[in-house]
């Protein structure tokens, strides 16, 4: 029997009347339990008081000495009328899937299997795995979800208070526990108010974060370098204490630096004798086994049909919920002073440096330069080879200064780019000619990228000016050369190239067939070297490379970019010759890039946590075309992606990605010009189901306008698909909750319980994003989550679910035909 039910208010027991729709409300009991914890104020372990802070839209809090007075009914009915009020819509009964319980069995297995897969390679990644994703995934050794019922309400809270370790040892005191008090509640509650322990007072936490003063290049830590050895096996980089190296003819990184003097001594400090953790090195047969396991669940049929009738609920389930709460939404932003969609924090999570500005921004730019630089030296004759004045190679060129107009410059896509990515990549070249493009978009020119420094300078200071608008650059680092990070981060110190609103990602084009053609390099190898091994030197010996060490605090992650419409022509599997053997024609495949460059982060960022260290995530372009196998390499092996289309035509992968919870930044209007139309376009039907999308410009010099071109992004979107300011505001924060600008900045936008999940992680007085919205993600999210969880459970335990979840009750186990049981053994494997 299946029982639809809005509930408005708090949760309850809905009755099961069938084919009964109800409204039901329920009167709100008194304050929180944790009303009760502003007790004695305490101090933290630099001396300052901690002290119950309320949410923004909670109640006010009394001072009420004893701590834990309620019995456990009381208590929870407490935390009960904390939750959010806006109507629910549930559906209750035997069955709410309408599939076989083989298939739904089946499907929870393969699901699960999935997450943990992803879960292995990003934990030891040092990437970010989401916290309640990884939080269910912890019951699977308990065997029930029972013990996450309780942590559920805690989460729907509003109250969001701040607690001490001293409040924690107060509430473990049994002197102050009722004997009839569940000890089970108890422990749960010291687990909240643990997560909750992030600062000190909200009222010394404002909105606007400190601005850098000074240099923001001077850095004050210097880690003493590492007594070790450093050497590409197979690709991948290894890192032993010298005392383990079996062979020290490799020990010319001993210090952190490839450069020796000629007595065979070295110019750095005495390396510290330090032994490591032993780092997680991935392997590549293991690599290819999980991938062949998520190919199979990508195919697999039932497990399609499993994802799409899921996927399809959530997107329904969405629009019930918008007719039901968008009004509530709406007054509930309303109520909050000072805060509305223009200044709310917002980030470009997919921008590429040469191309951040807009054609008249460009165009105004390079005639302003012309007219005051016309006398500076800024290139070669490619035939003379003598030095070339600006004003000499417009000459050349042919074109005078009255004569340059957005026309002639010739860098905006039309209609003549769609499904042309070549056509695309000829943009931009200004006027048409690549020397051009050198003179004024490069870093690493004659000039000294002194123009580009100069043009990203007057975008930062618009981004400033707006105060609200962030963004996230890439800039590109090609692998030709050993010495391209230190001439970057030369250029970016020397030029004095820094925002408060901006941090860097960092590009590497997957262009080995075209200098391998070139005869610059023989082998992939030579890659992997030129763009990782500055990064582990800088890293064992921070004074080898001074410059890097401080660019490198302002940098987030790495991206990965080419055309993926191109098809790959070599399969990558255990045939495939590794790094330091390839010397094919042919360019890598995609999956091969993306493994490597993932092996060698790893590392990197397994000894930069050691060392105290920023580290960095994975966030390539996946999934904009080509084969759906790029999004199956990045479910497994990145943080989050960029582009993400073809999850459209993949139920299985989409599902996975919103179980997941994996960040996609889409550019429409990016794709509308290159690979899809913008009516066709998934980006609503991604927000609808609950994915984890956000809004970015990709290249505004070839798509955009206007001065602000990430708000153009968010107008036209907002006027296609009719986008309430709920929407906008959620998509926004989005963008700053994958972004990679430091959790101390991100607590100033977003507050400073950001990490909490559902309501308790969201300050509508910061994000504008009421908490019925928060809400209604979080619970779609867990009850998925449950759903899935249940059903692995039951089968383990012959078709049972434990009592007390609040997913449907599974029949016992069928028979399973020898077709079931060939699926299940593979599953399980």
């Amino acid at each position: 029997m299946n029982t639809f039910s809005l509930e408005s208010g708090n949760r309850m027991q809905p009755r099961l009347t069938q084919n009964n729709v109800q409204f039901q409300n329920e009167q709100n009991c008194g304050g929180s339990l944790f009303r009760r914890l502003y007790s004695i104020p305490s101090t933290n372990n630099d001396g300052f008081p901690i002290y119950l802070a309320p949410a923004p839209n909670a109640g006010v809090f009394t001072d009420v000495v004893p701590v834990l007075q309620e019995v456990e009914e009381g208590a929870e009915a407490h935390l009960e009328s904390a939750a959010v009020e806006f109507q629910r819509v549930q559906i209750c009964g035997d069955d709410t899937l309408g599939v076989p319980v083989d298939d739904l069995h089946l499907a929870s297995e393969a699901l699960i299997k999935a997450l943990l897969l992803r879960q292995k390679y990003i934990t030891s990644s040092q990437q970010s795995f989401h916290c309640t994703t990884k939080r269910y995934l912890s019951v699977l050794d308990s065997g029930s979800v029972k013990s996450l019922d309780s942590e559920e309400k805690q989460y729907k809270s509003i109250h969001t208070p701040v607690f001490g370790s001293n409040t924690v040892d107060n509430i473990t005191n049994t002197n102050i526990i009722p004997m009839n008090y569940s000890y089970s509640n108890i422990n749960s509650t010291i687990h909240y108010i643990r997560t909750c322990r992030r600062i000190s007072s909200l009222e010394d936490h404002p909105i606007h974060p400190p601005e850098k003063t000074g240099d923001p290049f001077e850095i004050d830590y210097w880690p003493e370098p590492l007594d070790v050895t450093m050497e590409f096996r197979k690709g991948i980089m290894h890192i032993e204490t010298l005392s383990d190296s079996p062979d020290r003819s490799h020990v010319n990184l001993i210090n952190g630096t490839s450069e020796h003097n000629h007595d065979g001594t070295v110019d750095v400090d005495q390396p510290v004798k330090k032994d490591l953790p032993e780092f997680i090195i991935p392997s590549l047969q293991t690599f290819f086994s999980d991938f062949d396991t998520i190919r199979t669940f990508v195919g697999d049929g039932p497990l399609k049909s499993f994802c799409y009738r899921r996927l399809t609920y959530l997107a329904s389930k969405f629009q019930l919920h918008s007719l039901l709460n968008e009004a509530r939404e709406s007054i509930e932003q309303k109520r909050v002073s000072h805060r509305d969609f223009y200044n709310i924090r917002k980030v470009d999570t997919h921008i590429h440096a040469s191309s951040c500005m807009n054609q008249k921004h460009l165009l105004r730019f390079i005639k302003k330069t012309i007219r005051t630089k016309s006398d500076t030296y800024v290139c070669e004759d490619p035939k003379t080879k003598k030095p070339m004045t600006l004003s000499e190679l417009i000459d050349k060129i042919g074109i005078t200064l009255y004569d340059l107009n957005i026309d002639n410059l010739d860098v905006h896509a039309d209609r003549n780019t769609f499904h042309r990515f070549d056509k695309f990549n000829a943009k931009y070249n200004p006027i048409g000619q690549s020397q051009l493009r050198e003179v004024f978009l490069k870093t690493d020119n004659y000039i000294k990228g002194v123009f580009f420094a100069h043009v990203l300078k007057e975008v930062f200071y618009d981004f400033s000016e707006s105060k609200y608008q962030n963004a996230e650059p890439r800039l590109s680092i090609y692998g030709r050369s050993i010495n391209e990070w230190d001439n970057l981060a030369r250029w970016a110190i020397d030029c004095k190239v820094y925002s408060d609103n901006i941090r860097w990602l960092i590009q590497v084009p997957r262009l080995f067939d075209v200098y391998h053609a070139k005869g610059s390099m023989k082998y992939f190898q030579d890659i992997i070297t030129n763009v990782f091994q500055p990064l582990f030197e800088a890293t064992v010996n921070p004074k080898s490379h001074p410059e890097l060490h401080a660019f490198l605090q302002y940098v987030t992650g790495f991206d990965s970019v080419d055309d993926e419409s191109k098809s790959d022509k070599i399969v990558f599997n255990a045939s495939t010759p590794t790094p330091d053997e390839y010397d094919l024609n042919e360019n890598p495949p995609y999956s091969y890039y993306i493994f490597y460059m993932f092996a060698n982060i790893s590392q990197l960022n397994q000894l930069r946590s050691h060392r105290g260290l920023n580290t960095f995530s994975f966030r390539p372009h996946s999934g904009e075309a080509g084969n759906i196998n790029h999004l199956v390499t990045c479910f497994l092996l990145a943080e989050s992606i960029n582009h993400g289309l073809l999850l459209r035509k993949a139920p299985v992968l989409q599902y996975l990605y919103y179980i997941a919870q994996i960040g996609i930044a889409m550019s429409p209007l990016s794709n509308n010009s290159l690979f899809l139309d913008y009516h066709r376009n998934p980006l609503n039907d991604f927000l609808a189901r609950g994915l984890f999308v956000s809004l970015s410009t990709d290249d505004p010099l070839q798509f955009h306008f206007t001065k602000e071109p990430l708000i153009e992004e968010y107008s036209i979107a907002a006027q296609v698909w009719k986008f309430t300011s709920t929407d906008m505001c959620e998509l926004a924060r989005n963008s700053v909750l994958m972004s990679g600008f430091s959790p101390l900045i991100k607590s100033h936008w977003l507050g400073p319980n950001y990490t909490q999940e559902g309501v308790m992680g969201n300050d509508i007085t910061r994000s504008n994003l009421p908490n019925i919205r928060v809400a209604y993600r979080f619970e779609t999210l867990t009850q998925e989550l449950r759903l899935l969880l249940n059903s692995v459970l039951a089968s383990r335990t012959s078709g049972s679910v434990s009592p007390g979840s609040n997913t449907v009750m599974l029949s016992p186990k069928k028979t399973h035909t020898s077709t079931d049981s060939s699926r299940i053994d593979h599953l399980k494997k």
